[in-house]
């Protein structure tokens, strides 16, 4: 056994930096992925936030609270009962929501229409809403 040589494994230089070439596109591709889900989980927690109903302590009655703003109070309103139409959102809202408006109702109409505009909601077919993005604060 003596006359036998021992074998050794060569791992060429161009073998080595090709692996850490593709090591490297993959830590860059998972620090990409990591980033938009961080940006998709803040987007979700902020839907969930909204979608919690506020229970008021005096009726045990799950309508907004007194005191939330018209944007929050309509992503409320929408994220419990997607597709409900403007009229509706308004009429759900109005007693619950805070706003310094002379006209509340046309207040909350207008806000509804920026949210549209912004992006954060869409009409569906019949003319219903549903929230597409959450508002950034």
């Amino acid at each position: 056994m003596s006359g036998m040589k021992k074998r050794t494994s060569a791992i060429s230089l161009s073998s080595v930096r090709e692996r850490i070439r593709r090591l490297d596109d993959e830590i860059a591709r998972l620090e990409s992925r990591r980033s938009d889900l961080k940006v998709k989980r803040e987007a979700l927690t902020e839907l969930i936030e909204a979608a919690r109903p506020t229970i008021s302590r005096e009726n045990g009655n799950s309508r907004a609270s007194s005191g939330e703003g018209p944007k929050l109070a309509i992503l409320r309103a929408l994220t419990a009962k997607p597709g409900l139409k403007p009229s509706d959102i308004v009429a759900e809202i109005i007693d619950s929501v805070r706003t310094g408006a002379k006209n509340p109702r046309k207040n909350l109409y207008q806000s509804i229409l920026n949210l549209k505009n912004k992006g954060v909601l869409k009409s569906t077919d019949d003319g219903g809403l549903e929230v597409v993005k959450p508002i950034a604060n």
